[in-house]
This record gives structure tokens, sequence and C-alpha cells, in this order.
């Protein structure tokens, strides 16, 4: 969620709200999708996940759109994922292929390895602490991803991983079957209660958060632009060829480091060139969270995924000044090969070089997004150093009031739940601002910085 706006009273959020207020204006031609006919690869990443590799390996089985193979590449585990892996290898639920890595490498080289290797039309990418809630998970974002031809990711709607969908998880037969064969498996967290209660309000923060990202600012980008800047990285299909090129393009240049978040890089990369990435609101997945004093780390990581991945990408960045250039181009594109009723947004050019010369629609939402993480948290900084408390006061409430008004306007479901946790995560949400006064002054800091033959900061 790197490019959540930190207050309501935001260009990204009001930007969104058009979006949302004016509805989508799809017309892009379709493709019938034979799902029968689509081969789909699973990979998963995992990293000292025993306690919930079992569950995510359980929920593939449970889907009405089987895998053909399922990679899971361990990356030098230090506890029994690798075990847990094996045991559930042996009941012979998935064709499934283990991979064990000696050395902690991060998820890139994982990606690039299978998708050179898979001959899959879909590569689906789950997250070894991410569990697919709805059955048809893998059914539904495949067939949104492949029935118009530009698009390179599709995802559903997250939520966190809770205690309860453990418990409701340990009950499921295939699981049932590892226990019985494997009865040292563990699944549930022998947190204490100081842990319990600090991924609680991780996960209260972050259900909130998900559920005004994803029910507003992306349905927003979506009904506007017809694309998400990225998508959320814990259960992604993406074209596998689209991936491949991906990996091809950054071999030389940035190897396996696609900055501190690879599923951001890679958004990004996706709409640079033309093809659009997209959410299917219908379906749901839950992914762990971090306990809260471990929460900064994560956003840090996130923001500085942002801000390198805006600086690899800067004709989004400026997009909004190629408007008229855009507008300009599009008339005469649409003379030349397009009915007048064709929505533009999902007709774009694809290639690097047509967004360098006129940009990308969707770049409003990346510059409005990059103009607050750093203008943001300056300016309440300002208001602390001026001692300007009483104003600082006000902007609080007033915010806070608005945010709770808006999740009940444009939730989805559960909306009085949802405003009253709004309310009570108001003081995370403000600690995430002063966060990223870090993470901004460490970026510039980073940049500015002479690395010898290498260059400035840590571009490679």
């Amino acid at each position: 969620m790197a490019a959540a706006p930190y207050l309501i009273i935001s260009p990204l959020t009001f930007m969104s709200m058009i979006g949302l207020l004016r509805g989508s204006q799809e017309t892009a031609e379709q493709e019938e999708v034979v799902l029968d006919e689509v081969t789909v690869d699973v990979v998963i990443p995992a990293h000292n996940e025993a306690r919930t590799i079992a569950l995510a390996l359980g929920s593939l089985t449970k889907q009405t759109k089987k895998p053909r193979k399922v990679f899971v590449v361990d990356d030098a585990s230090t506890d029994e994922t690798v075990e847990v892996v094996k045991a559930f290898t042996a009941l012979n639920a998935l064709d499934l292929v283990l991979i064990e890595r000696r050395e902690n490498q991060g998820k890139t080289p994982a990606l690039k390895q299978i998708a050179r290797f898979s001959d899959a039309d879909v590569l689906f990418v789950l997250d070894g602490d991410t569990v697919l809630i709805s059955d048809d998970y893998i059914e539904r974002v495949v067939i949104e991803l492949m029935r118009i031809p530009n698009r390179a990711s599709s995802c559903g709607f997250v939520h966190p991983l809770r205690t309860i969908d453990r418990e409701k998880a340990r009950s499921w037969p295939i699981i049932q079957k590892l226990l019985k064969q494997r009865p040292e498996t563990k699944i549930m967290y022998d947190d204490t209660r100081l842990s319990s209660i600090s991924r609680g309000i991780t996960n209260l923060y972050r259900d909130v958060l998900y559920y005004f990202v994803q029910n507003i600012i992306y349905q927003g980008e979506l009904a506007l632009f017809g694309t998400l800047v990225n998508p959320l990285g814990c259960a992604v299909a993406y074209r596998r060829e689209y991936l491949l090129d991906l990996f091809r393009e950054t071999e030389m240049t940035l190897g396996d480091n696609l900055t501190a978040s690879e599923d951001i890089y890679i958004g990004f990369n996706f709409i640079d060139r033309g093809y659009h990435n997209v959410q299917v609101l219908e379906v749901v997945v839950h992914s762990m969270e971090p306990e809260v004093q471990k929460l900064p780390k994560q956003l840090y990581l996130w923001s500085s995924a942002w801000l390198q991945s805006s600086y690899y990408f800067p004709e989004l960045l400026t997009s909004p000044f190629k408007a008229v250039k855009r507008r300009r181009a599009r008339r005469e594109l649409a003379r030349d090969i397009l009915d007048d009723d064709v929505y533009i947004p999902y007709q774009e050019p694809l290639g690097r070089l047509y967004a360098q010369e006129s940009g990308r629609p969707i770049g409003w939402a990346v510059f409005f997004a990059l103009f607050e993480k750093i203008t943001y948290p300056l300016i309440m900084a300002l208001f602390i150093i001026a001692g300007w408390f009483d104003i600082l006061g006000y902007t609080i409430l007033f915010e806070s009031v608005l945010f709770t008004l808006l999740l009940g306007i444009f939730g989805k479901e559960n909306k009085l739940m949802y405003m009253g946790k709004g309310l009570l995560i108001t003081p995370i949400r403000y600690m995430s601002i002063f966060t990223d006064i870090f993470t901004v002054g460490k970026f510039f800091a980073d940049l500015t910085r002479p690395r010898g033959k290498e260059g400035r900061g840590w571009r490679k």
C-alpha cells in the first residue's frame, strides 16, 4: 500500500472519487476465455513460513481452476518450511516441485527461474504467508487477466490473515490429512499475549487501509485509466510472457534488485509499457501481517520501492505535463484506426518509446501519490516545528471525519463496522506520515551521494 494517501484531503483521493462517480467506460474488445485451454503454474516464494505454507498449499487444492504445477522456492529457511512442504507433497494433492536454496536470494530470482522454466500461459505468484479464501480465486483473476490482450496482471481483494482464519483452515480435509501424517506440523502461532495484541493492532490498521484503498483508490484508478499502478503482490496472476520480457529487459541494468519491493517495480514497468494491472473485488485472499513494532520497517520498504520506481520511470511521473500532447496524439490515432466510441485508455499504444514521448494517463496517479509522499510529511513536520498545534488538531479532526464518511459512502460491505475501525486507526495513520519523513530524506541522501564508478545513489 505504498500509494495509500496519508490525508484524505488529497489530489489522489479526489481523482479516484471522480472515477468512482463517473464509472467505468470500458469498451475495449474482449476475447472469449476458454478456461480449460489456459495453463496456470503457481510459484510460491517462501522464507520461514512453516506455520502458513501448509494453509497456502491447502487453499490451492480447493480452487475451481486447478494449477498445472506448483513450484515452492524455499529461500534458505531456518525453520521447518521444507519439512512441511515435503509432507504435503506426499499427500499427492498437487503436482508440487520443491526448490531449495542454500542462500537467501529474495523473491525476484525465484520468479525469474520459474518464468524461464515454465511454458504456462499464466504464472500465479502466491506468497508463502497467504491463503486463498475464495475457492474460485484463480479462476476469476485468470479470466479477468486473459479477456483483454494488454492486461499483464490481475489480483483479488486482500484482507489480513487472522487467527480465526487459521482455525477454519485447520478443519479442511487436506490439512487434517497433513496433521495426521505429520502431527508436529504447527498451524497456529504460539503468540504471547503481547504478540497477539501487537498483531491484532496491525490487522485492524491494515484491514481498514486495504478496505479504503481497494474500494476507493484502486477502483477509481480502474474507472479512469483502466489500470492500477501496481497490483497487490501477495496473490497475483501474471501473463508469463510479459513477465519474462520484463526480466530480460532488466537483466543487464538492475539484475535481481528490482527495488525494495518487486511487485511495485513490476507494476510500474507494465504500465510504462502500456500494459494494464487489474483487480477483481469479488474474490478474496488473506495475507499475514507483521506485528505493529515491525510495521515501520515494512512501510519504509514499500515507500522506498515507490520512490525508486518513480525514479526509474520518469515518463510516468511527468505524464500530467504531457496531457495536451497526449490528447493530440490520441486524436490522430483515433482518426486513423479507432472508432469514435472506443475508450482510449484501454487502447494505448504499447512500448516505452511512446511513454517517453506522450506519457501515460495513469501517470496522474503516480504524480499525485509521489507529490503527497514528499510534501505531506514535510507539511506535518512544519506544523509541529512552528507550534501550530491548533491548526494540526483541526486538520486531524476534519480529515478523520471525512475519512470515516468516505468509508461509509464508497465501501462495499460492513460499512458501519469499517467506519468505527476508521476512527480507531487514526493515530497509526498519522504515525506512518512520520515514517516517510525518514524514508524521503534517506532517498534523496542516497540519490545525491557519490559512489565511485557506480555513479550516484543506489541506481545501478
